[in-house]
């Protein structure tokens, strides 16, 4: 292949770069990989070994594509570039309660805040999990009772079932920003 440079820079040194690569599961099925330093580079497919093996393709496409195009590549972000600092304004009752919990529990305002953000982050997970199941086995009973009523109620049905579905994403989202204390 004929090395063309763009900026004394090869394609091959750009095929060569390690791109973190995200994968997610798809709401309606399967998984998407995507690779963020290269805006709109990204795959789907059925299985995770699926999309592993289609995004760096993907990948390979894309670069190709932008080199030839003359078109600004990123290069891959690196772990550097989280100093694992940030700042965070907040109100002055809040800043005030987290540092009263964290004296409390003996520990910093720091490792307070860290295992706040921790454990909501795994609990969000687990209730997002929670409620899928929830939600096939609340819609498996409602085809089997659909069965029984007649057309006139089952539109009122359908009512009751939107506004439940409503309240149960209501209830998911104030679980995720208040979850119980542990032990409860």
């Amino acid at each position: 292949m004929k090395q063309i440079k763009k900026n004394n820079i090869t394609l091959d040194y750009y095929l060569n770069q390690k791109y973190p690569v995200t994968i997610y599961e798809d709401p309606e099925g399967g998984f998407v990989a995507e690779i963020e330093d290269l805006p709109g580079c990204l795959t789907q497919g059925e299985t995770l070994e699926e999309v592993h093996a289609q995004i760096d393709d993907a990948r390979r496409g894309w670069l190709k594509v932008a080199f030839e195009e003359g078109l600004e590549i990123s290069l891959p972000r690196i772990d550097q570039e989280y100093s694992g600092k940030f700042i965070v304004r907040l109100p002055k009752y809040l800043h005030k309660q987290l540092a009263q919990n964290a004296r409390k529990d003996g520990i910093s305002l720091n490792q307070y805040v860290i295992s706040i953000l921790s454990s909501n982050w795994h609990d969000r997970d687990l209730v997002t999990g929670e409620l899928k199941e929830i939600k096939a086995v609340m819609n498996s009973m409602l085809e089997e009772y659909r069965k029984f009523i007649p057309a006139s109620i089952a539109s009122e049905f359908n009512k009751d079932r939107e506004i439940a579905a409503i309240a149960g994403s209501r209830i998911a989202e104030k679980k995720a920003i208040y979850p119980a204390p542990e032990g409860s």
